[in-house]
């Protein structure tokens, strides 16, 4: 056998396009690891090689949920770029059955919590009573979440989701989304604000 090796010197490329990319790849991770609850759940149909994780990024890679602009006050490269996040453009969860048809949410600032109320469904096209419902919060300033499961589709009724202290509401982006039974079907996640 003949073995060839070759010394691979360093690639140091640092175009203007390479260094958008990777700002909005360290802010597509900052986003991975935050929505980490969710994608494990909400992307059920997905390659046996691929996470959750894997899958919430391509999800989110090509969209418009991030953009990347030049910092005019930079005082060196690591603040070159700025990335903002469209957090209503997020999809947190994928798959082809249907949120429940009635669903509100009220935000209680004396106990910093959200309620959900659910109506009850029996079955119809892709809804099935024991598909389980969820709420993915984000504190979007904090960059904080956490996930709530709230019913079962059959069951219904209003559920108190008790928040972190310092969350405040205007920052709060909610996604919900609904999982089968048996964890093999999703629905695509629909995102909401507190008002």
């Amino acid at each position: 056998i003949t073995v060839v090796k070759k010394k691979i010197k360093k690639n140091k490329s640092n175009t203007i396009a390479q260094q958008r990319q990777r700002a909005l790849w360290r802010t597509l991770m900052e986003l991975v690891v935050l929505f980490s609850p969710s994608s494990a759940l909400g992307f059920p149909r997905r390659k046996r090689e691929h996470t959750g994780d894997n899958v919430f990024a391509e999800a989110n890679a090509n969209t418009q949920v991030i953009t990347v602009t030049e910092n005019e006050e930079a005082t060196g490269e690591d603040d070159k770029w700025l990335t903002t996040v469209d957090f209503s453009k997020i999809t947190c969860a994928k798959g082809t059955l249907r949120l429940p048809r009635q669903i509100t949410m009220a935000y209680d600032g004396e106990n910093n919590a959200l309620s959900f109320t659910v109506g009850a469904e029996t079955r119809g096209p892709r809804r099935e009573e024991d598909d389980r419902l969820y709420a993915m919060v984000v504190e979007t300033e904090l960059m904080d979440s956490e996930l709530f499961e709230l019913c079962t589709r059959g069951e219904g009724g209003m559920t108190t989701a008790n928040l972190p202290e310092g969350w405040v509401s205007t920052n709060l982006a909610v996604y919900l989304f609904v999982v089968s039974a048996d964890g093999k079907k999703a629905s695509k996640s629909s995102y909401r604000t507190v008002e």
